[in-house]
């Protein structure tokens, strides 16, 4: 049953990468067990571990939503991210330095980086919160140069180079979704981050805690 679960779970992440199924729209759990092939037990316990995290929510009569993030919930996805994956990618570069390799890191790096640390946890809620933007607008092209930078600035073991780069990456992706569902409005989208997902500089919060 788990196995089945899991697969469709991964089904519904599928078609939401591809737009098979769209943000917003309805459907059926029914049908879905039908397209699948299989009962409707997976089907609804995959659904229930979707609903948990917040990408779908249940309708009258047995269906499923989509659910859309807003754009507070998009920034706040991203602030949170910031948070979690700014010092692990400088804490990942030093690991590495004390033991000289990978030489290149394997499989995508922003799993790899909290792999590194050895944070179970971390890896947990990183997945949960890439899984709420699935249903966010999508970003052509996005991550690649940013991704290569990143691990050039592991292999190296330069750790303050790979936070700043993974801060940026972070920041860009934020951006970058908020101006498309602000229709293309740059500042709105800068506003919205200013309000809600910019990380606070360093020496505002050692003062603040200072007070």
């Amino acid at each position: 049953m788990t196995a089945l679960t899991d697969w469709v779970v991964e089904h519904i992440r599928a078609a939401l990468r591809t737009r098979a199924m769209v943000p917003g729209a309805t459907y059926s759990g029914y049908q879905l067990a039908a397209e699948l092939g299989i009962s409707r037990s997976p089907v609804r316990d995959g659904l229930l571990r979707l609903a948990a995290i917040g990408l779908i929510e249940f309708t009258p009569n047995r269906g499923f939503r989509i659910i859309q993030p807003t754009e507070t919930d998009i920034a706040e996805i991203y602030a949170l991210r910031i948070a979690i994956e700014v010092p692990a990618a400088r804490r990942a570069a030093r690991i590495l330095a004390s033991q000289q390799g990978p030489t290149s890191p394997v499989g995508d790096v922003h799993d790899f980086i909290l792999a590194t640390i050895g944070s179970r946890q971390g890896r947990r809620i990183l997945a949960q919160l890439r899984d709420q933007l699935l249903a966010a607008p999508q970003i052509p092209g996005h991550g690649s140069a940013d991704h290569q930078a990143i691990r050039r600035a592991l292999t190296s073991y330069n750790s303050e180079v790979a936070g700043e780069l993974m801060r940026r990456h972070l920041e860009h992706a934020a951006l970058s979704r908020l101006t498309i569902m602000l229709d293309g409005n740059p500042e709105a989208a800068a506003n919205v981050w200013r309000r809600v997902g910019a990380p606070e500089p360093a020496g505002d919060a050692a003062r603040r805690r200072s007070c």
